[in-house]
């Protein structure tokens, strides 16, 4: 029997997590990290002034969009249990808050609107204020949500995601059996795909290659690239992800 085999494209450490619960499913992975983690273009201190001002209690809320957002945090500051609301965008970034001492009041799966719906169903008004870590070129559409309720929100970058170098033809080259199932879980991780491999996508590695997604914006980039969707996670965690992958391929 064939054994299924899977490309992951996540940062690191990520690439490494992700790629051990496929592996616990007897799926070949793989690994080509498209993108790596940094600080911010200008620096830390705007997030370690924020971070000043939460210690301070100058938030009621504090959001974060991934478990990378939690990690930048954590590597300034410890975080402060009584100080605000924690929300969380996902399972594994919800488990980073809590891995840093805070249980999150609310964990939305459905991308950053969902957090945004979540945190109005407990109530904004006015003098609410609100801190945004997320990546340096993260969505913010949906900050709109919050402070068209009145909020007072402040985007913080907590880091920045850097184009990993990859020459694409010698990695297809090297890289000749055919790869099954790309699963993507960041509309960037997609955007960096296509930028290198779309010469190659009709040709081995990629020729019968299947695309998923972890959630409903991945998916977009996905469609937006022109790229078949085979199917969209049923959370934005990475077990819901691997699920969908081992059942699409059973």
């Amino acid at each position: 029997m064939t054994v299924m085999h899977c490309l992951t494209t996540n940062p690191q450490p990520q690439n490494d997590r992700f790629t051990g619960l496929l592996r616990a499913r007897g799926i070949g992975v793989t690994q080509l990290p498209l993108h790596a983690y940094g600080p911010p273009s200008a620096g830390g201190a705007a997030l370690r002034q924020v971070l000043r001002e939460a210690q301070a209690d100058a938030f009621d809320w504090l959001l974060f969009s991934s478990p990378q957002a939690v990690a930048a945090v954590v590597a300034e500051a410890t975080l402060f249990p009584n100080a605000a609301q924690y929300g969380a965008v996902g399972e594994a970034t919800a488990a980073a808050l809590r891995a840093a001492g805070v249980e999150p009041a609310v964990v939305a799966n459905g991308g950053g609107e969902a957090l945004a719906t979540a945190v109005l169903q407990h109530g904004l008004t006015a003098s609410t204020r609100i801190a945004s870590f997320q990546a340096e070129a993260g969505r913010t559409e949906w900050h709109t949500v919050l402070t068209a309720h009145g909020a007072t929100l402040r985007h913080v970058p907590a880091y920045r995601l850097l184009p990993s170098p990859v020459d694409a033809a010698a990695w297809c080259a090297a890289h000749p059996d055919p790869i099954h199932a790309i699963p993507f879980t960041a509309p960037s991780a997609v955007q960096r795909f296509v930028e290198l491999f779309s010469p190659f996508l009709a040709a081995s590695p990629f020729a019968t290659a299947r695309y998923y997604a972890i959630g409903r914006t991945t998916a977009t980039a996905l469609t937006v690239a022109q790229l078949p969707i085979a199917a969209v996670a049923s959370s934005q965690a990475f077990s819901a992800l691997v699920a969908v992958i081992e059942h699409e391929n059973s």
